[in-house]
């Protein structure tokens, strides 16, 4: 009777351990996805910023059409991210021309990291930052962007020596452990 019991826990823990590392990978995908979506955010909402034509659409907007913080908002979800991805997501985002809070906001997610994206920083390729920018700039207007006209990828993307500069100040407060201001 007590073998019954014995290969019935068995199973049973089989079972829990399978919808575990069920939960795990479906977890790790969904994170992963939302890592990719919140980056195409953050470049749909810097080129709508960026763009002269959608700047008048939104002044002509009394009430619904201000901006939304989606770029800000895409960012911090980056930054809840603990994975590599989100790692790597944030570190891409060095490739954009991003300044006032979307800029402040990166460097935070980034800075709050501190030693833990030191390394993946130093190593920080700026022809692929730019590469995947570019690719990420087009793919976009391809898809959600293709109304707005007036913005080319030079006023969305950094040059390669941009985002090294942009690199080397980060790498240089992490290593003064320098704190995020934000709250």
């Amino acid at each position: 009777m007590k073998y019954w019991k014995v290969i019935a826990t068995l199973v049973f823990m089989g079972d829990a351990f399978f919808a575990s590392a069920h939960d795990t990978r479906e977890s790790f995908v969904n994170e992963t996805q939302q890592v990719h979506y919140a980056e195409r955010v953050v470049m749909n909402e810097l080129v709508r910023a960026l763009s002269p034509s959608m700047r008048n659409a939104r002044e002509m907007c009394s009430t619904a059409c201000p901006e939304t913080g989606g770029l800000e908002l895409g960012i911090g979800l980056i930054g809840i991210s603990r994975s590599d991805n989100g790692t790597n997501a944030l570190i891409n985002l060095l490739g954009l021309r991003l300044d006032g809070a979307g800029s402040e906001e990166l460097s935070c997610q980034i800075l709050n990291r501190g030693n833990t994206v030191l390394r993946p920083l130093e190593k920080l390729a700026a022809d692929r930052i730019s590469d995947h920018c570019r690719t990420s700039f087009y793919a976009a207007r391809k898809r959600e962007l293709a109304q707005v006209l007036d913005i080319q990828v030079e006023q969305v993307c950094r040059s390669e020596l941009e985002i090294l500069s942009v690199r080397d100040e980060l790498v240089k407060a992490i290593k003064s452990q320098v704190k995020c201001e934000q709250q």
